[in-house]
């Protein structure tokens, strides 16, 4: 003789709460490594450049240690495109990004 089967029963109070809850915490991680993953606000400020001055002088004096003066560097070349740093002008107006101040 068989058994008979046993029927599941589908608890359908416990997937309404699975299917409402897992997405909800999807979004919840999502958006938490979207905020860690976004680029910092950066503010322009305005430098004109001092005879035998380089862009390591004037971003060393900007900086306040909360970067790493190369990349400051960098991103003051870009913004203002500049191919080679040694080829900056006395006189010369710089935007120098600068991290915003939180």
């Amino acid at each position: 003789m068989t058994r008979p089967r046993k029927q599941h029963r589908y608890r359908w109070g416990r997937i309404g709460l699975a299917v409402v809850v897992l997405p909800a915490i999807a979004l919840g991680i999502a958006s938490g490594v979207k905020a860690l993953m976004a680029e910092p606000e950066h503010v322009d400020k305005v430098v004109v450049v001092d005879e035998d001055e380089t862009l390591w002088d004037i971003c060393s004096k900007i900086n306040d240690d909360r970067e790493d003066v190369r990349i400051m560097i960098d991103r003051t070349m870009d913004r203002n495109h500049i191919t080679d740093a040694g080829k900056i002008q006395p006189g010369q107006k710089l935007l120098i990004p600068v991290l915003k101040e939180k």
